[in-house]
């Protein structure tokens, strides 16, 4: 199914009352009548079913507290992944967005944003700067947004037929001399420097920017969630900045949680680390009563409930908040045991090392050291990644030898990584972008071992055929793959030959 195709009129074949829509091309203009419910199919929903859920912790009369999760029908949300996966791709390949947006992007998420924010601090830190930042959060994002100023953005950047909305954001243009990150409609800013007074003017221009912006294009900031950092460690008397917004003072907070990580102003991560395991005792004591001996849960059953409920808290933003002192992350050690000892059934004198053998789950540090390296291989790969040249060739590195009582970035901690585990530089191939989504790939399939039996042909038979088959094909990278089974594990291997 083709989208961008200049607004030809598309058909596959018509519309059948079992798949009235999908057996159309999407693309195809015929397909609004349909999808609008006309035509005589009132059997298909014209508009979706809203369902308001209440936010945690909020006050449940008041109506502005509830968000509206709308029930759209299963043919729409396709059509909107399908559409979505084309104009992402165009996009992505004509990098019309900005680096600082890592929102529903491939290959880039919140880990992104929070380790740029926990780099310009440890960097301000052994530099002796002062770091503030401002985190903004929109209200009612989706809601507000303005119609025709996207159609307007997509016109104007060469989109246009019957595409979805396109939400166009600042960037970083704006903020001559600060730094922003972007994901989805929580925005954060920061400007590091000596002069307190030459911070606040860059920032208070900066968010007088993004105040234009936002009511020029219908958007409204939240009040009640922005708020302002001074991140220092230096000594001695220094006033916190003071930011307007719309006539009203962006309060100082001590510490604050962006993107899930609870960030204070030394960045020790302490109240993220006792926050996390409050969460993971709640959802330990579930696993307390899976355990029942009459009729819980089995062993394998109850490490998989661990993985996919305390583990995952565990390992989310494991990179950023593994900077934190060791006596600060032991904190979490007792966690990851506890959990491990209701699956195994194993007793509170087993020793921790036969705990890890006996559960197949390594220590919390070894966990984060994986983490942290697939973080770093991730970025490595990618040329275009906004940290790739910050964590590949980290720079301050001098400073950071000579203060050793300063933190390291996360580029000089995957060093340590890397010389520890003995692990040598290697090269990685760069992510490639796939075909387009509406392009058809074309395979074809040689077997030449098709008409030779196992159980008469020798093994030189094959072997000479194998060679044969080679010599014919010798323009070709070959890709040698294997498969295996061990009752309900499986496993595969892929090895290329790059060397020719």
């Amino acid at each position: 199914m083709c989208i961008l195709n200049d607004n030809s009129y598309t058909h596959f074949h018509q519309a059948s009352h079992t798949f009235h829509t999908i057996d159309l091309a999407i693309c195809s203009p015929s397909l609004a009548p349909f999808e609008s419910g006309k035509r005589g199919f009132s059997h298909f929903p014209g508009k979706p079913i809203v369902i308001p859920i209440p936010k945690p912790g909020k006050d449940k009369q008041d109506p502005n507290n509830y968000r509206p999760i709308a029930l759209t029908s299963c043919l729409r949300k396709l059509l909107e992944h399908m559409v979505g996966a084309r104009l992402m791709h165009v996009l992505e390949t004509s990098k019309w967005f900005t680096p600082s947006q890592s929102g529903f992007r491939k290959r880039q998420g919140t880990i992104d944003n929070l380790l740029k924010l926990e780099t310009a601090i440890r960097e301000a830190f052994v530099r002796k700067k002062h770091l503030v930042s401002i985190l903004f959060d929109m209200e009612k994002a989706y809601d507000r947004t303005w119609r025709y100023g996207i159609l307007k953005d997509l016109f104007d950047i060469g989109l246009k037929g019957n595409l979805p909305l396109f939400i166009k954001l600042p960037t970083d243009k704006s903020f001559p001399n600060s730094h922003s990150s972007l994901f989805v409609d929580d925005i954060q800013i920061h400007c590091a420097g000596e002069d307190m007074s030459f911070i606040q003017r860059q920032l208070q221009t900066a968010v007088n920017n993004m105040n234009d912006w936002a009511s020029k294009n219908g958007f409204l900031f939240s009040p009640q969630k922005i708020v302002c950092m001074h991140f220092c460690r230096r000594r001695g008397l220094h006033p916190d900045p003071e930011f307007q917004l719309n006539g009203s003072t962006i309060p100082i907070a001590q510490e604050t949680k962006f993107l899930g990580i609870i960030f204070d102003t030394k960045l020790t991560f302490r109240s993220r680390v006792k926050h996390l395991k409050i969460k993971c005792i709640q959802t330990l004591n579930i696993m307390k009563v899976l355990t029942n001996t009459s009729w819980g849960a089995d062993k394998v059953s109850l490490m998989r409930i661990y993985r996919s409920l305390v583990r995952s808290k565990l390992d989310y933003g494991a990179s950023v908040y593994g900077s934190a002192a060791k006596s600060t992350l032991k904190i979490l050690d007792s966690v990851h045991h506890q959990g491990l000892r209701l699956p195994t059934g194993a007793f509170r004198t087993t020793p921790i090392p036969s705990l890890h053998v006996i559960s197949g789950e390594p220590s919390l540090e070894l966990r984060r050291h994986r983490l942290s390296l697939s973080t770093f291989y991730k970025i490595k790969s990618d040329e275009f990644h906004p940290q790739h040249y910050k964590v590949i060739n980290p720079i301050f590195g001098s400073l950071f030898s000579v203060g050793l009582s300063f933190t390291l970035t996360f580029g000089l901690r995957i060093g340590e990584i890397l010389r520890y585990f003995e692990i040598e530089d290697f090269p990685i191939i760069s992510n490639i972008e796939g075909l387009p989504p509406w392009q058809e790939t074309q395979l074809n399939f040689i077997d030449d071992f098709l008409h030779l039996l196992k159980l008469n042909t020798s093994d030189v038979a094959f072997q000479q055929h194998f060679y044969d088959h080679r010599q014919r094909h010798s323009d070709y990278v070959p890709i040698y793959t294997n498969g295996s089974k061990f009752y309900s594990r499986v496993g595969s291997a892929v090895s290329p030959d790059f060397s020719c």
